[in-house]
């Protein structure tokens, strides 16, 4: 009887991590990420994780091969390399994004753990549009209005949803 890391090897090996758009893609169990449990052995969470980042690769660059129009359309989503996770009401049509509020976002990007500093430093609506559609390889579809936005946490920040003060910067040194 194979044990589960020899299963995992086998699977990967078969059905290696592929691109979005391959003829094969809605076949593939491989084209979504391979979420890593509590239970994984140090050597699968190894290669569960290199699987996931050469996947993630793979997304952002179909994403990057898209037309403005496309990707304003429908972009492919990615997901946390480490956890094989991703929070549900993820952005990835440019109306999404648009139309996300700020602690929207600050949720968001707690949720997927990579953007856990939008809410600690207090970011605008503008940079975390930016940082997200950066991190997917479509921020070309923003427009500089977009990026500029202003709108940030308020002071303290939401009703059972507090934001910290963003740290002071240091005076500078002459």
């Amino acid at each position: 009887m194979p044990t589960r890391e020899e299963l995992l090897d086998l699977s990967i090996t078969l059905r290696p991590p592929t691109g979005p758009g391959d003829p094969d893609d809605f076949n593939n169990p491989n084209v979504l990420p391979k979420i890593i449990g509590d239970r994984d052995s140090v050597y699968m969470v190894r290669v569960k994780k290199e699987f996931n980042y050469c996947l993630m690769f793979s997304k952002q660059c179909a994403n990057n091969t898209k037309s403005v129009r496309e990707i304003r359309i429908r972009f492919i989503l990615l997901f946390n390399p480490e956890t094989g996770g991703r929070p549900g009401g993820a952005p990835r049509t440019y109306e999404e994004v648009i139309n996300m509020t700020v602690r929207q976002w600050y949720v968001l990007g707690e949720g997927i753990v990579k953007f856990k500093h939008w809410r600690k430093y207090r970011f605008t609506l503008g940079q975390c549009r930016l940082e997200w559609c950066a991190w997917h390889s479509v921020a070309r579809m923003l427009t500089m209005n977009d990026i500029r936005n202003p709108d940030r946490a308020p002071v303290g920040g939401w009703l059972r949803y507090p934001c910290p003060a963003p740290p002071q910067n240091p005076p500078l040194q002459n």
